[in-house]
Formats: structure tokens, C-alpha cells, sequence
């Protein structure tokens, strides 16, 4: 198959497009609820509702495009592999019950409440025990390549629209801090079930936890979020 971009090969390329986009929501609501508050935090859920469905979309597009697959999916197939990405039913769902008003159900949404409550705590032992480090190192140019996109792009990106739109201090800092999000490491999941290159994708999940400890309170501090 052709190389894209970067002399690398299609598969290395899919896991370079899921690395430069996917955020670790995880440490994005982490951060959200210690520096910007509950109205910062709503900010936040927002961004995850609006970029969550978008991202896995794209993902999937790419993974089932560029993927090692033995025969490509046709448009059913991907229409299906889409819609049935746990992360984009739930942003969905979480959203049409949002806006209809409807809330979740009597007896089953207190057991959910307090699910909810331990995800994030859980989830975020679950990026440290998730890196490989072993993958750090054998990382080269596209792991670079892919850390500046998302950590310093991305937010860069996000900062200059904010600033054109005019939004206040913190929803700008909620907006550029979400964007500024490493890698999730969902997208191993992916790019090992659609043929994308995973030992790729481990390396760029890892180093982009390990450098975001000293990118995001730069960014957070330049966008005065402390």
C-alpha cells in the first residue's frame, strides 16, 4: 500500500491521525474540576459531548480505510462499526436524554449516579497503569510529529478561536485545555481491532501522558487557569 505522509506506512499513518486528535477525557475532566470549577467543568462536558462522537468517527473512517485489513469494510460495514462505538452511544444518548429533559430513570439512575462517581478516579488509575514505557523508547519522528500536533497545535489552534469568537476567561481556559488533552488510550483498542499499527499507537499514548505533565500547567497558566 501507498505511504501517505511522513514516508510511514498506512496503518502507522491511521494511528498518527487518531494520535493527533483523540483526547484522554479522563484527565481532561480531572483537570477541569481541580483549575476551572463546576462552570468550568460544565464547559468541559460540553467539549466531550461535541468532540467524543466527531473524533471516534473519524477514527474509525481512517482505522477502516488505512487499517491491515484482510478486505475493506464497505459503507454498511462502517456505518455499523460507527454506530456501534461505545463512546459515541453514550455521548449520543447522554445528549438526546439532556435535551429532552428526560434524566435517568428513577431507580436505575442513583446506581448510575454513583458509577459515575467512581469512573473518573478509576479511569485516571487506569492511564498510569496503561503506559508502556517500553514503548516511550522506541519511539522516533512520528511519536514527535504526533506529540506537537496534539499538545501544541491543538491548543494553539483552539486558543486562536476562542480569541477571534470573544469567549471569556473560562470557557476559553476549559476550550484550549480540553484541546491541549493527550492521546486517549481507547485508540490502542482500535487500532488493534481494525488493523491500525498498535505498538505505534502504545508509543504515542505514552509519551503524550508523560510530556502533557509539563505541557498542560504551561498552558494552563498561560491561559491564567491558575
Amino acid at each position: 500500500m501507498a505511504r501517505p505522509v511522513l514516508k510511514v506506512s498506512a496503518p502507522t499513518f491511521s494511528s498518527l491521525v487518531q494520535g493527533a486528535i483523540r483526547p484522554n477525557t479522563y484527565i481532561g475532566l480531572a483537570v477541569a474540576a481541580a483549575l476551572l470549577g463546576t462552570h468550568g467543568l460544565t464547559v468541559t462536558a460540553l467539549c466531550v459531548a461535541l468532540v467524543v462522537p466527531t473524533v471516534n468517527v473519524i477514527s474509525v473512517l481512517a482505522c477502516a480505510h488505512l487499517g491491515e485489513n484482510d478486505r475493506k469494510p464497505g459503507v454498511l460495514s462502517l456505518l455499523r462499526d460507527v454506530a456501534k462505538n461505545p463512546l459515541l452511544m453514550a455521548c449520543v444518548l447522554g445528549s438526546l436524554f439532556n435535551v429532552l429533559g428526560i434524566g435517568l430513570p428513577p431507580i436505575v439512575g442513583p446506581f448510575l449516579e454513583v458509577l459515575g462517581r467512581a469512573a473518573l478516579p478509576i479511569g485516571l488509575l487506569a492511564v498510569g497503569a496503561g503506559l508502556d514505557l517500553s514503548a516511550a523508547r522506541r519511539a522516533g519522528f512520528p511519536v514527535g510529529v504526533s506529540s506537537i500536533a496534539k499538545l501544541v497545535l491543538s491548543p494553539a489552534i483552539a486558543a486562536g478561536l476562542c480569541l477571534m469568537l470573544g469567549l471569556p476567561d473560562i470557557e476559553l481556559a476549559a476550550v484550549v485545555l480540553y484541546a491541549a488533552l493527550p492521546c486517549s488510550a481507547s485508540a490502542y483498542v482500535l487500532a488493534r481491532l481494525m488493523g491500525g499499527d498498535a505498538q505505534m499507537m502504545a508509543s504515542i499514548i505514552t509519551v503524550h501522558t508523560l510530556l502533557a505533565i509539563i505541557t498542560m500547567p504551561v498552558i494552563a497558566i498561560l491561559t491564567r487557569a491558575v
